[in-house]
């Protein structure tokens, strides 16, 4: 005990000088030191171990393996049940993880005297707020949250006044978002100060419109796209967005054009046409307006989920850029104004490819999933990856993580999704009568696929999920709760400038579904884990579907036991699904 007391003090000494990793292997050492049976160990003895564990859990916390944490604190609380540090250690973590719910409640209610009921109460408060906010994100339609963003930069600002260095701090992706927001919060300005709706009706705008820099902002970073509250309530920036877009089309008589049977080519070879008649001048306006301005219809029906009308927009815009490309190949940029730039093209692309798959995502198996064909998102995703590598996108960080990095991203998850869609298809996947496995070598290449895209992206931004893997299977229960803590710390630099984020996307949701079920697996064997335990490898995680599984059974009771033997790994864990497909 007197070797392990010492580590432990050496260990204190490594954390409180924030040398979280050091502290953590000195822990570790001083856990293995004490060579005692925990079932017949003494209090003493308990009480040393325990808080070396929950010691080790504060220093995981830091590094955000908040499931190594978790397992650490349920490891004290084995040792002393009523010990509230060791929950508060746990309320900790689940905070880290945004399960505000169960954070702190129970070391409020076991706290050793008032000091001590303090500090939980104030933490379990902390929690709660985050909470609530969690809670109120949820129920946010896609306008109210767009309007919620008005604080977006200016927590990036002061964060930058304090002596932030996003691009030495790796945050690249939310400096691109900022500057995105900048631009559309200026062009938003301009069209709440210079559009007005006289007593009659009638509506006075300018030209150049501000929907052109709108359409910049969105095509640099859709996801700086928000709504400021103007200055009427009577007529709201979105109305005079509609507005302006109405009083273009009439001014630069573009009516014509915006009609469903319009033909890409036509349009610009009736341009062409006036081109010849006039120059440049008013063709490169008129243009700009109806392309850009297009543009923006189509992101507002994505964001409002018409999604085919979206397609139907993007691939309209698209024509247009390919045809005046094809025909004024040896016109200059000056000349043709920057609509026709080939970073403007490609993100047009990407848009329409995220739309497709978005919309498959939605509507396949139903009537409307055939107007979101996978053929097409898979070609121009193959022609993104190409234009990407042929052309490079300007070399300053923003550029290159909106006009190069992005759709090369777009593109991977566009192939990653297409691969996990047809590993679903009847005649690939492995059924039983509660739900199926997904084809395992499919999954693989999903896998590698999205990793390869994730590889390229900034530290700020979280796409380094693992679920792809989980589904073909053959994951270690060391590698998962790794690359689980990556993915968390990821989330993290950005929340501290813009606040908490509700994290509810899919990927994440399985990956902590899997944790937590690893988790539970391990707690038998508390409180010490033994290494081998941590090689085991889960199993192909299925999906179950929720409703067909008879009463009073499990799940894998409904699987053919032969069928549940050859399947790869070590530990089950499943994916509960409803009819309607919604993960739960």
């Amino acid at each position: 005990m007197d070797q392990s007391r010492s580590l432990r003090e050496e260990g204190n000494l490594a954390f409180r000088s924030s040398r979280w990793t050091k502290a953590i292997d000195l822990y570790t050492r001083a856990i293995d030191t004490v060579k005692v049976d925990v079932a017949n160990a003494t209090e003493d003895e308990k009480e040393h171990l325990s808080a070396l564990y929950s010691n080790r859990a504060a220093a995981r916390i830091h590094l955000f393996l908040l499931d190594q944490a978790l397992l650490d604190s349920d490891a004290a609380i084995t040792l002393r049940p009523t010990w509230s540090r060791a929950h508060a250690r746990r309320g900790e973590a689940l905070a880290r993880l945004h399960g505000f719910a169960e954070a702190h409640l129970l070391a409020v209610d076991l706290a050793e005297d008032e000091a001590t009921r303090a500090r939980h109460m104030s933490a379990a408060a902390a929690a709660k707020v985050d909470h609530d906010e969690q809670e109120r994100r949820k129920k946010m339609t896609v306008f109210e949250m767009a309007e919620s963003a008005l604080s977006f930069a200016a927590a990036y600002d002061k964060y930058v006044k304090d002596g932030g260095d996003p691009e030495k701090e790796g945050l690249v992706s939310a400096s691109t978002a900022v500057y995105a927001w900048t631009m559309l919060d200026k062009a938003f300005e301009e069209l709440d100060e210079k559009l007005e709706v006289k007593e009659s009706g009638e509506v006075e705008a300018v030209t150049p419109s501000p929907s052109l820099d709108i359409a910049d902002a969105i095509i640099t970073d859709a996801r700086g796209f928000h709504l400021p509250s103007g200055k009427s309530h009577e007529l709201p920036l979105s109305e005079k967005l509609r507005l302006q877009l109405a009083w273009d089309s009439k001014v630069l008589n573009l009516d014509q054009w915006i009609k469903p049977d319009v033909v890409p080519r036509d349009v610009i070879r009736h341009y062409d046409e006036r081109v010849k008649r006039e120059g440049w001048a008013k063709v490169k306006v008129a243009l700009a307006h109806l392309i850009r301005g297009s543009f923006v219809a189509a992101y507002i029906n994505e964001v409002q989920l018409r999604t085919a009308e979206a397609v139907s927009q993007y691939r309209f815009i698209l024509g247009l850029l390919v045809e005046a490309r094809s025909l004024w190949e040896d016109v200059s940029e000056d000349e043709q104004g920057s609509t026709f730039r080939f970073t403007f093209e490609r993100k047009v692309k990407m848009h329409l490819v995220e739309a497709l798959v978005d919309g498959h995502f939605r509507h396949h198996g139903t009537p409307e999933g055939d107007r979101f064909p996978l053929a097409e998102a898979q070609n121009l995703a193959e022609e993104l990856m190409d234009d990407c590598s042929r052309r490079k996108a300007p070399g300053d960080p923003v550029s290159t993580f909106a006009f190069q990095i992005q759709p090369i991203v777009a593109a991977g998850k566009a192939f990653a999704y297409s691969l996990r869609h047809r590993a679903a298809l009847e005649e690939n996947r492995i059924d039983f009568p509660a739900g199926y496995w997904l084809h395992g070598g499919m999954m693989k290449a999903c896998g590698r696929l999205y990793a390869t895209a994730g590889k390229l992206l900034p530290e700020d931004d979280p796409e380094k999920a693992v679920n792809f893997d989980l589904r073909a299977g053959g994951v270690t229960v060391a590698d998962l709760l790794e690359r689980a803590a990556e993915a968390e710390a990821a989330l993290v630099p950005p929340e501290r400038i813009f606040g908490p984020s509700p994290r509810l996307f899919d990927s994440r949701n399985l990956v902590r579904h899997a944790c937590t079920a690893v988790r539970a697996s391990l707690a038998r064997l508390l409180p010490s884990v033994p290494p081998e335990a941590l090689s085991k490898t889960v199993k192909p995680v299925p999906t179950v579907i929720f409703e067909a599984v008879p009463d009073g059974k499990t799940w894998e009771e409904c699987v053919d036991g032969e069928l549940t033997r050859e399947a790869p790994g070590d530990l089950d864990l499943a994916v509960a699904e409803l009819s309607s497909g919604q993960q739960s």
